[in-house]
């Protein structure tokens, strides 16, 4: 036995007191290394036995000169005092030591094969990292990495690395050798490392090691407490400091011992809710992934500032901030909790979040609640008094067990409890009387994340009025109502005055956003493709094939069967084309705890497509997934177009997230996602329930390279940073620090009121940071009653400006009116001259040509059936035009109008391409394509004019057009007749005629050319013109009939 065992045996564990304060050793760990200061001063103000000690471990919030937070050292040099582990490190491994393990060829031949056939989506072996050092006091250290499989030690490096002067330019040295290490084992080896435990020493050395690791190479890093740092002064008397007996490998080994255990079957975190249903976030807060700046690169310097301001109020003045809802994971709240409570630890803002003990009989009935609220619940279904109490128990339960009891989060801010309470959806509402009941005055939020159908409420009588009434017995106690932004959501029972808006948010730098490189993503892929493996299920086959996706729970509001149609009708449609090369469909989602539906829907959704496209279940995936963040992170990027086809819907993240992703989304019009999508821009809306219309667009997107990066562009550019994690803070710090300063009245009555606003808007206005103008934004139009016109003053500042525009308008409208009307005389112009050019040419052709005959009196009645016949001729010929210039104007407009509404897309396109002509930029034809889609009809109209040319005519125009022309004709045609109802003489009528009609010709030339624009010239020469063509037709007419008359024999 060694002296070390021998040493372990004969000490007896001291004792350790309870100490509720710190539900995990990670927790006690930020406590004994965090510098004591101004910020973390446990022992100066009451603090519940839950609380979490601020900052976190490893950067604590300072100022630099511009005002913004930055890391800093904690004041201690992180590295051990004993020089022990580095002694042992040098007599061990003096020339260090190099992984020895060696990979069988063949199989390193296969898995390369398969990488090739099977594409990025190919088997990689999971591995785990065991991270630590030994530091010596002239710059040096011994780097360990030791390699675990989840059983037993595999492999292991030792090296002896110069620090030199590496941390003080800003390089870190230690955290470049590591990375360049694991990334060449991994490629090496065909693995993946999908956590590192490193000691808590390390990490304060190797400040970016943790984030590079996490950032760089999708690496969980588990900061484990030292031995020597893992019990309080009190516990470690009497015991020995095992840490310092290890050497470097020994100590590295430990810590991936320990990591293993930080992970679960699927290879993902395990997610750990402490007593009092505290969410320990990120394995117990021992996963440390990110830092201050990683955040402050995610979104705009106003953005950041903003937040700055009211973060730097709730540490100044020790804010406690509790949210409650119903569960740790499954779902859109549980992302942003993860993600708001990471981001708080980071800056020193003591935010908690609380969830309560789950009763699956409860959860059912929340859950029709749910659905009820949504309006995808059966017509008949009804929330019972049993069910109510049943709810109202569950939650009085948990109340009185977890958090009104001694140092809970619910008991007044001077035993320790939370100064602001936010409560989550409509789980949760039955806390409010319980908080108020007991501490009147501390204000509590409610925040509405769901669609729910206000219209319905509003109906006396319905399942979804009783189901509302009861929620809003104890809502309505709240001091303030935060929606998404939707006005429809919000019940007409709740004051307009106590209603803010806040959209739903993500977080760029979580594993559901952060970049992934090929590499990983092909890990994750292949743990796709093995859950489809074990469940029967179709496998993808990217990159091969594409695939279009929809994530969503298995929800009855998500539209999965529409999806479903859409994806059929698209696959009829590529079969009618010719196209071979045909997607996937993907339909996945994670399950929630509080969702007692999912295997219902899943079970639905397969029994649409075994019965609906039988044919297609070999190309449809459909899988409920394991909590895995970067295997849904995977999907949505190597996607090619994303889905959100539900017919109730909040605020989805889904969508966000593909859209930073850069993938176009098609979704549907409903709650918020038309917040979200700019139509034919960077996806497309469509009516629920409309396959037709989604398989339109799938067809467009798969067959139209040229839209489909434009549209992936503009969805990669156009996110806003208010659907970030970075401005969600912001918005929740501003309402705490805004409510801990105005508090509620005795009465229990808000004095802070957001009449409608958003919050992201009222903390911008507060904190003096402005909007700029290449600002990317939400749109406000659904909140804003009364959007600002030509007659704002905003607009208008003064009166001389509002004069000028006035009569200027009026100039314009003058101008207007006259080009209207000179536009349509000239349709009449147009009418009289035809008939009056036929009338003049046409009868003295044929009375000329009948003279030749040498009788008046046949001339005559040839002459006058002709002029009779004419006219109605050209009367009836202008009437059947017009007729039909009307009918077909009518359907170019539909089909124009189809083509707006169905395939706006497609009309952008024409609309660029025509004022490309004219050589007007993409950047100025934006906001005019814009406007647009704003105004189909002015759209229509637009096109109609400018792509088509075509003139709207009027239903009264066929008569006067067939009177004009038939008149005209008339009158033209009489006038070279006149001559011979005058006169009995042939040759005289003849002579007379051909003398007034030339006349008549040249008159009616003249004033053709004048009316047309022509000039005085010009017109001369056009009626020459006209005299030439009636000469040469009578001459000719007149010819022609006397040889026929000569030669014509009658017997």
């Amino acid at each position: 036995m060694s002296e070390q065992e021998q040493a372990f045996q004969g000490e007896k564990p001291a004792a350790r007191p309870y100490r509720a304060a710190f539900p995990t050793d990670a927790t006690r760990y930020l406590c004994l290394t965090a510098e004591p200061g101004p910020v973390l001063d446990l022992k100066s103000s009451p603090t519940r036995t839950d609380s979490l000690p601020i900052p976190p471990p490893l950067e604590e919030p300072t100022r630099h000169n511009d005002g913004s937070p930055s890391m800093i050292d904690t004041g201690q040099s992180g590295r051990t005092k004993s020089l022990r582990p580095f002694i042992l490190s040098i007599m061990a491994f003096k020339h260090g030591r190099k992984f020895s393990k060696i990979t069988s060829a063949h199989l390193k031949r296969r898995l390369s094969s398969v990488a090739e056939t099977e594409g990025q989506f190919g088997p990689a072996l999971t591995l785990y990292l065991g991270i630590s050092a030994a530091f010596s006091n002239d710059q040096t250290a011994f780097i360990a990495l030791a390699i675990n499989d989840g059983i037993y030690l595999t492999d292991f490096s030792v090296k002896h690395l110069d620090l030199g002067d590496n941390q003080g330019c800003g390089r870190d040295a230690i955290a470049d050798y590591v990375l360049k290490e694991v990334q060449d084992y991994q490629h090496e080896k065909f693995a993946k490392f999908i956590g590192a435990g490193l000691p808590a020493t390390l990490a304060r050395v190797s400040k970016t090691l943790c984030s590079r690791l996490w950032l760089d190479l999708d690496i969980v890093p588990i900061v484990v407490l030292d031995e020597n740092e893992d019990e309080d002064e009190e516990g470690r008397k009497g015991k020995k400091d095992f840490w310092v007996l290890k050497r470097v490998d020994e100590q590295a080994d430990s810590m991936v011992r320990k990591c293993v255990m930080c992970f679960g079957p699927s290879q993902a975190p395990l997610l750990q809710v402490g007593f009092r249903g505290l969410v320990q976030i990120d394995v117990g807060f021992r996963a440390y992934l990110t830092t201050i700046q990683n955040y402050k690169d995610t979104c705009g310097t106003s953005t950041w500032e903003t937040m700055i301001t009211f973060s730097e109020k709730l540490r100044r003045d020790k804010t406690r901030i509790a949210f409650f809802s119903s569960t740790p994971q499954g779902g859109g709240v549980a992302l942003m909790r993860h993600a708001l409570v990471r981001f708080a630890r980071r800056m020193g803002v003591d935010l908690s979040w609380y969830v309560p003990k789950p009763l699956p009989t409860a959860l059912r009935i929340t859950k029709n609640i749910h659905n009820m609220l949504q309006g995808v619940s059966p017509s008949s279904q009804r929330i019972t008094a049993e069910d109510k109490k049943a709810v109202i128990h569950w939650i009085t339960e948990n109340a009185y067990r977890y958090w009104l009891s001694e140092s809970g989060p619910l008991r007044p801010a001077e035993e320790g409890g939370a100064h602001i309470i936010i409560i989550d959806d409509p789980q949760m509402p039955g806390l409010i009387p319980l908080i108020k009941r007991f501490t009147p005055d501390r204000p509590v939020l409610y925040r509405s994340h769901i669609q729910i159908r206000s219209d319905l409420i509003a109906n006396e009588g319905s399942a979804q009025a009783d189901v509302w009434e009861f929620l809003w017995s104890n809502i309505q106690l709240a001091d303030m109502y935060i929606s998404h932004p939707i006005p429809a959501f919000v019940p007409h029972t709740v004051p307009r005055e106590k209603v803010a808006y806040m959209p739903a948010t993500t977080d760029w730098l979580d594993g559901l956003n952060k970049p992934l490189r090929d590499w990983d993503a092909g890990y994750y892929g292949n743990i796709y493709n093995a859950g489809c493996h074990a469940q029967k299920m179709t496998e993808l086959h990217w990159p091969a094939r594409k695939y279009i996706i929809q994530i969503a729970r298995f929800d009855p509001s998500k539209g999965i069967p529409t999806a479903i149609d859409s994806y059929a009708e698209f696959r009829y449609q590529c079969t009618v084309a010719g196209i071979d090369e045909t997607p996937q469909l993907v339909l996945c989602g994670n399950q929630s705890v509080d969702d007692p539906d999912s295997s219902i829907v899943y079970d639905q959704t397969l029994d649409q497509i075994m019965s609906s496209c039988p044919e297609l279940m070999k190309d449809i995936s459909v899988m409920c997934l394991v909590p895995n963040d970067q295997l849904l992170n995977t999907l949505i990027s190597k996607a090619h177009v994303v889905l959100q086809l539900s017919t109730s819907e909040g605020f989805e993240v889904k969508v966000s997230e593909a859209l930073h992703a850069g993938r176009p989304v098609v979704a549907t019009k409903v709650g918020g996602l038309p917040l979200q999508i700019k139509d034919s821009v960077n996806g497309f809306l469509v009516e629920p329930g409309d396959w037709r219309a989604v398989a339109s667009h799938l067809i467009d997107l798969f067959t139209n390279d040229s839209l489909y990066e434009r549209m992936s562009y503009a969805a990669r550019t156009g996110v806003s940073d208010e659907v970030g994690t970075v401005s969600n803070a912001l918005c929740w710090f501003y309402l705490a620090s805004k409510w801990r300063d105005v508090g509620t009245k005795k009465s229990g009555k808000a004095v802070l009121l957001p009449n409608e606003r958003w919050v992201y808007d009222m903390a911008r206005e507060e904190a003096n940071c402005p909007y700029s103008v290449d600002e990317e934004r939400l749109p406000r139009c659904s909140t804003e009653d009364n959007p600002p016109t030509e007659k704002d003053p905003a607009i208008l500042n003064n009166s001389r400006f509002s004069n000028a525009l006035e009569q200027n308008m009026q100039s314009v409208e003058t101008e207007r009116y006259r080009l209207e009307r000179h536009t349509t005389q000239s349709g009449l112009t147009r009418d009289a001259i035809i008939g009056l050019a036929d009338g003049l040419t046409v009868p003295f052709a044929l009375t000329a040509g009948l003279s030749s005959i040498g009788s008046s009196k046949l001339v005559i009645l040839g002459g006058v059936a002709e002029l009779f016949a004419g006219s109605i001729s050209m009367g009836l010929g202008a009437y059947l035009a017009t007729i039909t210039d009307a009918h077909h104007f009518e359907v170019e407009e539909a089909r124009e109008q189809r083509q707006v509404t169905q395939t706006p897309h497609l009309e952008s396109e024409l609309l660029v391409n025509l004022f490309q002509r004219y050589d007007v930029t993409y950047q100025e034809i934006s906001p005019i394509i814009e406007n647009f889609r704003r105004n189909p009809q002015s759209w229509v109209k637009f096109m109609m004019d400018f792509e088509l040319k075509l003139e709207r005519p009027r239903w009264s125009r066929p008569w006067v057009s067939a009177l004009t022309m038939g008149l005209s004709y008339f009158i033209g045609g009489l006038i070279p007749m006149v001559p011979y109802f005058t006169t009995k003489n042939i040759n005289t009528a003849l002579f007379a005629s051909i003398g007034v009609t030339c006349v008549m010709l040249c008159i009616f030339g003249y004033g053709k050319a004048i009316i047309t624009g022509l000039s005085r010239r010009s017109a001369v020469y056009g009626s020459l013109e006209t005299l030439l063509v009636g000469t040469i037709a009578a001459g000719a007419s007149y010819g022609i009939v006397k040889v026929v008359n000569t030669n014509l024999d009658y017997t």
